[in-house]
């Protein structure tokens, strides 16, 4: 930076060590705030607040704003009224019902600031007028719900600002003394405008009671200073969105990630600690095995031994017993064909309940029941009536066992019912 660049950036005011107000005018009155340099700014992101006087205002509707569909559309829109060269202009818009409400500031100005923090490596989350981080701090507090006019007054002057839907639709600045604020009211009046709620901040009792008494129809409510910090916290952490912010143009700033940096890193924070769980729990389940394996090797080595007693346990305990086996198979002149066939129970299982009729308790009392993989090896009970008798056979028959023709054998308590050695001979598995 030039010597003139430097001299520029120590006439900065900084409060609360992450606001920067650029002192490119007179801020002489604004004595009760501590001069510090910029290297005492905390974090890597600051707010730019500008002062009043460094911003210009200008009201459209919402029919003009259609016709100005681009920021460079309304910098040439407002040339014929502003003795400054419109490249130089940084512009933001409001928009509300009906209506819109452009904010623009000399570039000009604030490019010395704006290198110099950079060059300090601090990030500009905003820059932002201070009356829209005071009406952004009422936003939070729910205090712009009735209200339709917003009076502020500094060292500097008052800042006159009509609300309409929540948002400034109409901002002046003016001298502070009762005379211009009122006159300033009723040009808005003059405009369609009625203001039932009134909100005014940092005034002393007299000028409230002046205000009062032009301003008969309208309810006055004082309000003390506002701070504008925690509005200017949240915005540097991401957690509002500013009303007003003038980053455009020559004061535009590089895209960044900062908003999201904090929630980016505890993401990654999360994500690593989740990765390293799995590893670790893989690890673990890893070692699980390996030690049932090791359980299952010690104890074939142990069946090995027990069986075999005169022989060494070879490194392929189950290929060397499948080799022992058709060794023996070979001696004994069986073949593969008389290797023991093994037959699932659940087939039989699930065919005999399939063909239990619903009313079976009712037909039928069965007191003993065997089943095997081959079918039914003995089922013991009684029927009602010889019906019933036939009904569960033909039921068990269709579920393909093979019974033969029972008797009907009376007893006590109905008919006899007893069938032996029935074949399954229908498979379903």
């Amino acid at each position: 930076m030039t010597e003139a660049g430097n001299s520029e950036l120590r006439k900065c005011l900084v409060v609360d060590k992450h606001i920067v107000f650029p002192e490119s005018i007179d801020l002489s009155a604004l004595a009760r705030h501590d001069y510090r340099t910029l290297d005492t700014l905390v974090g890597d992101a600051v707010i730019v607040a500008l002062p009043s006087p460094l911003c210009l205002t200008f009201c459209r509707s919402s029919a003009e704003m259609k016709a100005l569909r681009t920021k460079s559309l309304v910098k040439y829109d407002l040339e014929d009224e502003l003795p400054l060269d419109v490249d130089l202009l940084a512009l933001a818009r409001i928009d509300c019902p009906g209506e819109t409400l452009v904010v623009a500031t000399d570039s000009s100005q604030l490019i010395p600031v704006i290198e110099g923090l950079r060059e300090r490596g601090k990030f500009i989350a905003c820059i932002c007028p201070e009356p829209m981080l005071l009406i952004g701090e009422l936003k939070s507090t729910n205090k712009l719900a009735k209200t339709q006019l917003i009076l502020i007054q500094s060292e500097l002057g008052v800042d006159v600002i009509r609300i309409s839907g929540g948002r400034p639709s109409e901002w002046e600045w003016v001298d502070a003394d009762v005379d211009s604020v009122c006159a300033c009211i009723k040009r808005f009046e003059g405009r369609g405008h009625e203001f039932r709620e009134v909100l005014a901040i940092n005034f002393a009792e007299e000028f409230i009671a002046r205000l009062k008494s032009q301003m008969l129809n309208s309810r006055v409510e004082s309000v003390a200073e506002i701070s504008m910090v925690a509005e200017a916290k949240r915005l540097i952490e991401g957690r509002s969105k500013p009303i007003c912010d003038l980053r455009s143009g020559p004061l535009s700033v590089e895209a960044t990630f900062h908003t999201t940096l904090k929630p980016l890193v505890f993401f990654c924070v999360a994500l690593l600690i989740f990765e390293l769980s799995l590893v670790g729990g893989y690890c673990f389940r890893g070692s699980q095995y390996q030690l049932r394996a090791a359980d299952s090797f010690e104890r074939q080595e142990a069946a090995f031994a027990k069986v075999f007693p005169e022989m060494e346990v070879p490194v392929g305990i189950v290929s060397r017993l499948e080799s022992e086996r058709r060794r023996v198979i070979g001696q004994k002149g069986l073949g593969e064909s008389s290797t023991p066939q093994v037959k699932s129970l659940l087939p039989v299982i699930q065919s005999f309940l399939e063909a239990i009729p619903p009313q079976f308790e009712d037909e039928c009392r069965v007191s003993q029941i065997h089943l095997s993989s081959q079918g039914i090896e003995l089922l013991i009970g009684n029927a009602t009536t010889i019906a019933d008798q036939e009904k569960v056979v033909s039921a068990l028959r269709n579920a393909g066992f093979d019974i033969p023709k029972l008797s009907a054998e009376k007893t006590a308590s109905g008919v006899a019912l007893r069938i032996e050695n029935a074949p399954f001979v229908s498979q379903k598995f």
